[in-house]
């Protein structure tokens, strides 16, 4: 499956919360790369489109009781439809 992680040009403005998934950090950097460095309330965070340009986001949100990012297992996952959180899952699988 093709995708592009944490771009300029990939627009997530107005996505918003449309799932959640269980993975460690490392198995995140694993599928999609080195996440790009939260501000306020997210410490990691990819952004992603794929080919058919569904775009997704994965976030650790507000999760202020751990020391790093690398602690997280439950991540939010955000796009504009359903779609983003089955195509996560399928990259998630297929990188294992």
């Amino acid at each position: 499956m093709k995708f592009k992680v944490n771009k300029s040009d990939i627009e997530v403005s107005g996505s918003c919360l449309q799932g959640h998934i269980t993975a460690t950090y490392d198995d995140l950097v694993k599928a999609f790369g080195e996440p790009e460095e939260g501000c306020d309330k997210v410490k990691a965070e990819w952004n992603i489109e794929f080919a058919d340009e569904t775009i997704a986001t994965i976030y650790d949100w507000k999760n202020y009781h751990l020391d790093s990012a690398k602690s997280v297992t439950d991540w939010h996952v955000g796009g504009f439809t359903g779609l983003s959180v089955v195509l996560v899952d399928e990259v998630l699988i297929n990188s294992k």
